[in-house]
């Protein structure tokens, strides 16, 4: 893979994130054997990546260059990097049929993920987050870019183990898994404070990195209720932890439960492919979030001269994780074969009641609610 990033220039403002180019490639072998009730497999796999990064190191210092105009000059510094991250990562696993119906299976792996650009270097607005953020590489006191060699930087190292058990019939297919995941030097998106400028206050973020673990629960089932008629239900549940602090952290998805019905029709008259489809989701509080420290405490502190992070630097957020909440949806779809094309036509609604709500991981609820009613037409003719 190549990738090539460049700002547009005449802007006048410094970029979000640097020039770069990425050049990524792996090389993986995986080898399975089949031997009775038992498939085994394993695997190994090489990656590199490469950035070649150019990009303007700002020094926040102003510069009086014109007394009589009242002038400042904001001094900039190029600076030119290049960044290799190369490693292993390998999988082994079985599969065991229990019987015709029932099936179990485990493996174990160990991986690891280079970082972005953006997580390294990110420096000022996030326009679409409207958060200011600061990358890994950039000092906490005077934003300048350091080498990476002089930096605490360490490269993401995980080592998971997953289980599942599969069971499956004429009326009834239903997957339940587990899984624990412990991620060495955990890239995040950490609150740090809040920077005020002329456009008014703003929550600030750094990119930093802890030892976490990620448990899990994930069930799919399936339950055909008639010839046209079937349930569908899913679970997903997660507890994460700080390792290295005892503590929570942020942004985690909470547990989200959804179970959707759904009628099909292989044909009517010269339709095809009819169905009908309604669905209801139910997202938990994330209960597991760190402390609130509100943006007015923050500013109240700092108008001051006091640091309220000195003697307590726990994790926190700046609003209190948002109740759960119930949203409903439904869809329904048709194709109409010709002989040599077909119009397929979808419609479906999210959403439906028009449910007020604010999604955890999403960083515009510090701002305002999320997705109202969304209802999408798709007419799809293929020839």
């Amino acid at each position: 893979m190549i990738q090539d990033n460049n700002k547009i220039d005449g802007t006048q403002t410094l970029p979000f994130i640097p020039n770069f180019i990425n050049y990524s490639s792996g090389l993986y072998l995986v080898e399975k054997v089949e031997k009775n009730k038992w498939d085994l497999e394993a695997g190994l796999r090489y990656d590199f990546r490469f950035y070649n990064v150019v990009g303007f190191d700002f020094r926040n210092q102003l510069y009086k260059v014109n007394l009589n105009f009242n002038k400042f000059d904001f001094r900039n510094q190029l600076y030119k990097v290049n960044l290799n991250f190369n490693n292993f990562s390998a999988t082994a696993g079985a599969t065991y049929a229990i019987s015709k119906k029932a099936s179990f299976a485990s493996s174990i792996g160990s991986t690891w993920r280079p970082p972005n650009v953006a997580e390294l270097y990110s420096s000022g607005t996030h326009q679409s987050a409207g958060t200011i953020e600061y990358g890994l590489l950039l000092d906490k006191i005077t934003n300048e870019v350091k080498p990476i060699t002089s930096s605490n930087f360490k490269t993401e190292q995980a080592l998971k183990w997953v289980s599942a058990y599969h069971y499956t019939t004429q009326k009834i297919n239903f997957e339940l898994s587990g899984y624990i995941n412990y991620i060495a030097n955990y890239i995040y998106l950490q609150p740090q404070g809040i920077t005020q400028g002329f456009r008014g206050i703003f929550p600030y973020f750094r990119y930093t990195q802890t030892n976490a673990s990620f448990l899990g629960i994930d069930f799919s089932g399936e339950y055909q209720l008639g010839k046209q008629l079937k349930l569908n239900s899913k679970i997903s549940l997660l507890r994460a932890t700080d390792e290295t602090n005892n503590d929570f952290l942020v942004f985690i998805p909470s547990n989200r439960y959804e179970v959707s019905l759904r009628h099909d029709r292989i044909k009517i008259g010269k339709a095809t492919n009819f169905f009908a489809e309604a669905k209801v989701k139910y997202i938990a509080r994330q209960s597991r979030a760190p402390r609130v420290v509100g943006i007015p405490e923050i500013n109240d502190a700092n108008a001051s001269g006091e640091d309220i992070f000195a003697s307590d630097p726990r994790n926190f957020d700046f609003l209190a994780a948002p109740v759960g909440y119930l949203l409903f949806g439904a869809s329904t779809g048709v194709s109409f074969p010709f002989e040599k094309s077909k119009l397929n036509i979808r419609l479906s609604a999210d959403n439906l009641f028009n449910t007020a709500y604010r999604e955890y991981t999403n960083r515009l609820r510090y701002y305002a609610d999320d997705l109202g009613r969304n209802i999408t037409l798709a007419i799809n003719f293929s020839f």
